[in-house]
């Protein structure tokens, strides 16, 4: 299955660290992610219904869904081994309402890398919860 990616520099044309005053948050992906995967989210409920929806449709096997847990997972794997070049990292603690129900364990599956990468190094060291 193909993996989404999201530069949120493309709507905003300013520095990620910059973007909605600092707070980018994995909510936040989803809801971007879903609009790559054609689902359209109401103006009209608030963010919590939204992330609801998805993850209905996340656990009914979506594959619009799926990716974007995946695409979350990526960019965690990615941000643990950048993390890790500053931090001596043993254990991770995965958190937040994106990880309930199939997302947390897609997430954190596909956040470990499974190739003889320098990520895989740091990660192998690395406990996630």
């Amino acid at each position: 299955m193909p993996r989404l990616f999201l530069d949120f520099r493309d709507e905003f044309d300013v520095p990620l660290e910059v973007v909605n005053d600092g707070e980018v948050t994995a909510l936040k992906c989803v809801f971007r992610l879903a609009q790559k995967v054609g689902t359209t989210l109401p103006d009209t409920i608030t963010n919590t219904q939204k992330l609801e929806l998805v993850q209905e449709k996340l656990e009914a096997g979506h594959e619009g869904a799926i990716q974007i847990w995946q695409s979350i997972g990526d960019y965690l794997g990615y941000a643990i081994t950048h993390y890790a070049d500053f931090h001596d990292l043993k254990h991770v603690l995965i958190l937040g309402r994106c990880t309930l129900g199939r997302g947390g364990p897609i997430v954190i599956t596909v956040s470990l890398p499974d190739s003889q990468t320098q990520m895989t190094q740091i990660h192998r060291r690395l406990t996630l919860i």
